[in-house]
């Protein structure tokens, strides 16, 4: 089987390395090692002019099956004005499409009402929602939901497909028994910050609030934390956390992760399989941490992060850093209380279980258009 699988392929974000490998990981499970897939890079259609030519539906017509993996698809850009999203394709351009078209967790961002192409967005996503040829599967992060109310269509059946990323570090030997465990990793998010964050208090909170766990975290533990950006932004927060540690720390005690892009990314998530703690303010931070099985706090920013955790059922061990209310040592007895959890392991055990019985429903679908 061919599978034509429409991904982020160059981005330095390693977080769209996580989305692509647990694809590719769920699609073999269910249809073993024998598939083939057909990469096809959908960041160098969006950085060109956001248009999929004739070359794209020869190859995917090719194929046996086009699967666009879940990445951000919905984030309101004025120059998708085919489809209304990056999957910029108008109806008559999807009908040329003669394959299945499979979209595997699809999610937004998009931090007030959709402004731009409504109705090409709406045509789109309800050809694809009623066609039999196509399966538009969203992420269970509240997608679902929101696109019902931005396309004011609260009739729409979407199916849900787990964030693909949970399953992203499958291959990598895990590592069960805490003693074998060192260090912290912290990815704080810098992308948006204008919106992301309410005011420079909430910033502030964020800085102070990990600054305390970090500085508890080595009270504890003469071992390394290192800092792992997603974006070229995310240096500029991370250097900022960094001039509030004591210079001893600092100099001896911290470390920060490259940007890796592609499949190079692998070598970044390698430092993911093996920390005692994880702080994750990105998606692609909690997602294959959390499903690595890693004790991981969540310092939200978005409603998305909250809504899959509360999919999840494990919505306490996050924090809205937009509710600045709070004091910061919150998040200190968050992470001392996770730290000691010894049902931590049973938990995500429960998650994991909840998440593969939702990816076998969606395959079954997938299984029945082939």
């Amino acid at each position: 089987m061919r599978i034509a699988l429409l991904a982020n392929t160059k981005s330095p974000n390693p977080g769209n390395w996580a989305l692509n490998e647990g694809t590719k990981n769920l699609i073999k499970k269910k249809f073993g090692n024998k598939v083939k897939f057909v990469q096809i890079s959908w960041d160098d259609i969006t950085f060109s002019d956001s248009k999929f030519d004739n070359s794209f539906f020869k190859l995917v017509n090719s194929c046996d099956l086009l699967w666009v993996v879940g990445a951000v698809m919905f984030n309101d850009r004025s120059e998708h004005t085919n489809g209304g999203s990056r999957f910029n394709l108008n109806i008559a351009e999807l009908q040329q499409i003669v394959k299945p078209v499979v979209l595997g967790g699809v999610s937004y961002r998009s931090w007030q009402p959709i402004k731009h192409n409504i109705k090409a967005l709406k045509d789109s996503v309800e050809y694809l929602n009623l066609s039999n040829n196509c399966l538009l599967g969203v992420r269970n992060d509240g997608t679902k939901n929101w696109l019902k109310e931005m396309l004011g269509n609260q009739h729409l059946n979407l199916s849900e497909f787990p964030d693909p990323g949970f399953f992203s570090l499958d291959k990598f030997k895990k590592i069960s028994h805490s003693k074998f465990r060192r260090g912290m990793i912290i990815s704080l998010n810098n992308e948006d910050a204008d919106l992301r964050y309410k005011d420079g208090r909430s910033l502030d909170y964020l800085i102070e609030a990990v600054r305390k766990v970090c500085i508890e975290f080595w009270s504890k533990y003469n071992e390394p934390i290192g800092l792992a950006p997603h974006s070229f932004e995310d240096y500029e927060l991370l250097i900022k956390l960094a001039e509030k540690f004591p210079k001893k720390y600092l100099h001896q005690s911290v470390y920060i992760l490259p940007l890796l892009s592609g499949i190079n990314a692998k070598n970044f998530y390698k430092f993911y399989t093996n920390p005692r703690f994880v702080i994750a303010s990105r998606v692609h931070a909690m997602s294959p941490s959390i499903g690595f099985g890693n004790k991981t706090l969540v310092l939200s920013s978005q409603a998305r992060m909250i809504e899959y955790l509360k999919e999840l059922e494990i919505s306490d061990i996050s924090v809205d850093i937009n509710d600045c209310e709070a004091d910061s040592g919150i998040v200190v007895d968050k992470f001392n209380h996770l730290l000691l959890d010894h049902t931590w392991e049973n938990r995500i055990s429960n998650v994991r279980l909840m998440q593969e019985k939702r990816v076998l429903d969606f395959m079954s679908l997938v299984e029945s258009m082939l």
